[in-house]
């Protein structure tokens, strides 16, 4: 079995991948949206953000497009107990999920960079993101890695060329992230008064678009003015660039697991099992509370079971052992200590070392002997 999971037909692969599906089905059953729809009236129906011990108005306008303020007004209230603190354990809890999300998302921008990829089902991740803010990550990413497995050519099929991530035009993601996601998270949930965390939750919604925006118009104007950045990134070491782009994402990650692991006054299961309390009964902050545990549960469980997935295509493309892919996955392990968002990037980067390796290195010795 472990050395047919690259076939060349896709039904073969929709079958193995089948596991991603379903994740997601289950998700929706276990972050149980439909109930918090159904059971309680909107959150926003009042127009404030209302809490035992106060409330707060819920900005009227924020898009250009009024439509997009009535889809996620609802949205942007669910962020309420974590970004207002009056569900002091969700600001732990989700606070560390956006930061360590963060890495997970910029490896959907660089898998989508790579010329095998290009065309497929995984070409746009700012479609998919953008549904799954709405709909939950939850749900939404194991869909990404379904399709990723399916439409996405095996290893045995891909070039040395089709394998590496574009580098040159990969590094506008780095401060694209930084200033459409990170600072709008970290300015939700530090922020010193309500009214600019609540404005910042706003600002952070639909950061996958303006994301994807923002590359096409950068990507224009750096064919108007005269920038020779592309000239300097080709002078990099393929893996060099990698790490440059994405490792500052991996040290936020890690550095905010760490600090709630040394400050964080609730416990591990607190924070992140989705436990109901016996004592606490029918409560919509509860199961928000609840609604998002589960949420990062999937979002990482289907990141690191696509990991796995692609280990065992290295196992048959002959290019890992067994015991490589043994010491690999005991990576994961390490999520406990800094975070599974910095451990899936790390693991990522990994991959992309030993796949990329020796056809990188070929490719730059040529490019300097030709230059």
């Amino acid at each position: 079995m472990v050395d047919t999971i690259a076939p060349t037909s896709k039904t073969y692969r929709a079958l193995l991948a089948l596991p991603f599906l379903a994740l997601a089905i289950t998700s929706v059953f276990c972050m149980d949206v439909i109930s918090l729809i159904k059971d309680f009236d909107p959150p926003s129906i009042t127009g404030n953000i209302e809490w035992d011990d106060g409330s707060f108005p819920i900005l009227k306008r924020f898009h250009m497009i009024p439509f997009l303020d009535e889809v996620f007004r609802d949205v942007t209230v669910g962020f309420a107990p974590s970004t207002f603190e009056y569900d002091p354990p969700t600001w732990w809890q989700v606070f560390s999920f956006l930061n360590d999300a963060g890495v997970m998302y910029m490896i959907m921008l660089l898998e989508s960079m790579r010329p095998a990829n290009k065309r497929t089902a995984i070409y746009f991740p700012s479609i998919l993101g953008a549904i799954a803010q709405l709909g939950g990550g939850g749900v939404f990413i194991p869909l990404y890695y379904f399709l990723h497995l399916i439409f996405c050519p095996s290893i045995g099929q891909q070039t040395s060329t089709d394998r590496r991530v574009d580098v040159t035009r990969s590094f506008v993601w780095l401060p694209l992230m930084l200033v459409f996601h990170y600072y709008p998270v970290f300015a939700m949930y530090l922020s010193e008064d309500f009214a600019t965390r609540h404005y910042w939750v706003w600002a952070w919604q639909l950061y996958c678009v303006r994301i994807g925006i923002g590359y096409y118009v950068i990507q224009v104007i750096g064919k108007v003015l005269p920038l020779n950045l592309s000239g300097l990134v080709r002078k990099m070491n393929y893996h060099t660039s990698l790490r440059l782009i994405i490792g500052p994402l991996i040290a936020i990650s890690a550095a905010v697991w760490i600090h709630m692991l040394m400050n964080c006054p609730y416990s591990f299961s607190t924070l992140f099992l989705p436990i109901k309390d016996p004592q606490e009964g029918k409560s919509w902050i509860g199961m928000m509370r609840r609604c998002l545990q589960w949420d990062e549960v999937f979002v990482f469980g289907g990141s690191f079971l696509w990991l796995a997935y692609l280990a065992v295509e290295m196992r048959a493309s002959k290019i890992w052992s067994s015991s490589s892919i043994f010491g690999y996955l005991s990576l994961a392990g390490l999520a406990l200590g800094i975070g599974p968002g910095a451990v899936f990037g790390v693991m990522w980067l990994w991959r992309e070392t030993v796949l990329v390796g020796r056809d990188a290195e070929d490719m730059e010795m040529s490019g300097k002997k030709a230059t």
